[in-house]
């Protein structure tokens, strides 16, 4: 192992002890010696022990739209090769979660898919993507799909070109752009629990078993408010995290990051011009809220859209 100390190196080592700091606290994992290092000596890859952390983040932001809680990252990095996959069991964890069944247990799989894309991806997704993910919904289970879809967006490497990847130059933009945005919520995200730390967590008197119990603590709308702003543009990094430094030098930063969330559409949003806006062939307009109202003002809708 190589670092700003020198050298190490290990023999006859299963597992290393990893850990790492989260405001006052600590997040540890076993993890093998080869998910630390890069294997191939070529760089700049991360390690396993940030890429999971990077993925949970982004698990917060595709389920709840939003960032994650200190003692929500700890408890999640524990269970850290608990399993042969542990995305995909974490992702399972999440899919458990009471809110995960109220909020997508009365989609069908194309409007689970759809929600998804959305919450990760920015916006809805195209036929062929849908479709593909639908039919992965035959064999495989929601949580499965989810951990796919999180890992895929994070993963893919578009750098390789758009010819090799069967996109247009076009399409591949597009791609890193929403590549882009996801992981820079999900650094957000991080910086939310990592900045804030305990101040971070859900109330003990919230009941999170209920989408309506989120809502009420203040906390939760705050994870929420942390990460809204945040597109594929990296200014927009630097902003939210020079925002949760001023709420935390407010000297109450639940409060500061609660109280600017009000009437917003998490995970999208539209910009719509003075004159008449058009979408050709849509069937459907998804809008995924997890905070108290979505409002339109100002709009004349031309046309009629059927939502089924």
């Amino acid at each position: 192992l190589t670092g700003v100390d020198g050298v190490d190196t290990l023999t006859s080592i299963e597992f290393i002890r990893f850990g790492s700091s989260l405001g006052n606290d600590l997040f540890i994992s076993d993890l093998m010696p080869s998910q630390l290092v890069d294997p191939d000596g070529n760089g700049p890859q991360l390690s396993q022990a940030k890429e999971l952390l990077q993925g949970i983040s982004a698990l917060y932001m595709a389920v709840f739209s939003r960032a994650p809680e200190q003692s929500g990252l700890l408890y999640w990095m524990s269970q850290a090769n608990k399993s042969a996959n542990v995305f995909e069991s974490i992702a399972n964890g999440f899919a458990q979660h009471p809110v995960f069944t109220e909020v997508y247990g009365g989609l069908d799989n194309s409007a689970f898919v759809n929600a998804l894309y959305v919450n990760i991806l920015g916006g809805p997704g195209d036929v062929g993507g849908v479709n593909y993910w639908v039919n992965e919904l035959s064999v495989k289970t929601r949580a499965q799909v989810l951990s796919s879809l999180v890992q895929s967006a994070l993963e893919i490497d578009l750098t390789v070109g758009a010819a090799d990847l069967g996109l247009t130059d076009v399409e591949l933009t597009a791609a890193q752009a929403r590549q882009n945005r996801i992981i820079n919520k999900s650094s957000v995200g991080i910086s939310f629990a990592e900045l804030l730390g305990s101040s971070s967590n859900l109330s003990k008197d919230t009941n999170p078993s209920t989408l309506s119990g989120l809502q009420a603590d203040p906390a939760f709308r705050a994870s929420v408010a942390a990460i809204k702003n945040v597109t594929d543009n990296k200014a927009t990094v630097d902003n939210a995290i020079a925002n949760l430094s001023a709420a935390v030098a407010s000297g109450n930063p639940i409060a500061f990051l609660a109280n600017a969330t009000t009437n917003s559409v998490s995970s999208t949003s539209f910009v719509l011009t003075s004159a008449t806006d058009k979408a050709k062939s849509l069937d459907t307009l998804f809008v995924s809220s997890f905070d108290d109202a979505i409002a339109f003002s100002g709009v004349t809708i031309v046309g009629s859209v059927d939502m089924g």
